[in-house]
């Protein structure tokens, strides 16, 4: 819950400082030692991407099943869509008992565990995620180069046998 406060608080800043530089006109700059820079803002200009990515300074605010344009390959023109299906594990259910998505998607999974270690299996794709305590999330992205009905499951302790099961279709 704090990072996603200080994400939003990083980017209303940020969109502010847009706005009020934008306006403004190409020749209105920010200096380095501008006192309005808050500490999470030079933190974020100072993060590397790969800290970005690991989710230390910036966390992915895409809304679940949104389907989310990647940076296009070098050599092709249109961009590759990625589904994004976030999926909570609690009580021994999953928040979706069901995921559609076409043949060649590429699926990304983010698990978060609401109450006690949860992961997120299906066995025919050979896809997993870590297990995630409460509150923590793991995320996973493959390719779905297979066409059929799958089942998804937690294989943590019985949670399968309890009913913690869901159904990837890939069309």
């Amino acid at each position: 819950m704090k990072n996603i406060l200080i994400t939003f608080g990083v980017l209303v800043v940020l969109v502010g400082a847009y706005f009020l530089f934008g306006i403004k006109g190409e020749d209105a700059t920010l200096t380095e030692n501008t006192a309005e820079t808050s500490e999470e803002e030079m933190m974020a200009e100072d993060a590397t991407e790969e800290e970005m990515m690991d989710g230390d300074m910036i966390e992915d605010t895409t809304p679940a099943d949104e389907t989310t344009e990647e940076p296009t390959a070098p050599d092709t023109e249109e961009p590759t869509a990625v589904k994004v299906f976030e999926l909570e594990g609690n009580n021994f259910r999953f928040s979706k008992n069901e995921i559609r998505v076409n043949k060649g998607d590429t699926v990304r999974i983010v698990l978060t565990s609401a109450d006690m270690p949860h992961n997120w299996v299906v066995d025919e794709l050979g896809v997993r995620t870590d297990i995630v305590s409460p509150g923590e999330q793991d995320t996973i992205e493959f390719v779905a180069e297979k066409a059929g009905t799958f089942e998804y499951y937690c294989s943590v302790g019985n949670h399968r046998a309890l009913g913690m099961i869901g159904t990837l279709i890939v069309e």
